[in-house]
């Protein structure tokens, strides 16, 4: 049975530059069968045709929408994976809304690519290093398609890009997860411990032992797999 009082809202990853709602067909079955919830994905425009805020505006259609439908943030839940769980989090900032709660796998919080899990797991991780120099690289793609400026490394620290450097304390119930063996483990290790300092709602981080990014998309029929779907249906 479907819970027709709550809903939660899907944010698809893809580095802001690849994915569609329709290619989340299964992540969405899959999240409204794990948690009894109705679940509503959409497709936001990718860089670099649409450069960064545009996914952001995307974004808060998508939200207006689903109050349009009659639910109230406190039965709103947030969900995604990687960029998604980035585009998630930047539209929490963006609201401040007492939305019911935030479910993130393996979600984007910093682009520095600077600390150890970039360096320790870079040869089992398929995601590469984020840098500006490179003009096919996918930060470079959403932040500066047409070039360079001083203000686009401005960009790097700033909340809505990077979570890590957000004001954590009106943070809702938040669960996370993700893969030891992903280069972006430090980096969402690190923005838990910061959103448990900050915020007094729950903060709950699973860790997965030699798992892959977003594993939850993959490996049907493993522990792992599904531990990590009942635990979100347990959270939500």
């Amino acid at each position: 049975s479907t819970d027709s009082k709550h809903i939660i809202l899907y944010l698809h990853g893809g580095s802001y530059t690849s994915g569609t709602a329709r290619q989340y067909r299964n992540m969405h079955l899959r999240l409204a069968q794990a948690t009894g919830v109705q679940v509503l994905g959409f497709s936001y425009r990718l860089a670099p045709q649409a450069p960064y805020p545009t996914q952001l505006y995307d974004a808060y259609c998508a939200y207006q929408y689903v109050r349009d439908l009659g639910f109230s943030d406190d039965h709103i839940i947030f969900a995604g994976d990687s960029a998604g769980g980035n585009l998630a989090l930047a539209l929490w900032q963006l609201l401040r809304a007492p939305i019911r709660a935030l479910v993130l796998l393996s979600p984007r919080v910093d682009v520095t690519s600077t600390r150890d899990s970039w360096k320790r797991n870079a040869q089992v991780d398929v995601l590469r290093p984020y840098t500006l120099d490179n003009s096919h690289s996918t930060i470079r793609q959403l932040l500066a398609p047409k070039g360079l400026s001083q203000q686009t490394y401005q960009l790097l620290s700033n909340p809505f890009i990077a979570p890590i450097h957000a004001d954590l304390t009106q943070l809702p119930p938040i669960l996370v997860q993700v893969g030891t063996a992903e280069v972006m483990l430090d980096d969402i290790v690190e923005f838990a411990a910061q959103a448990q300092m900050q915020s007094s709602s729950t903060v709950e981080l699973q860790q997965y032992e030699n798992m892959f990014h977003v594993f939850q998309a993959g490996l049907p029929g493993t522990r792992h797999f599904k531990e990590a779907w009942e635990r979100i249906g347990a959270f939500i």
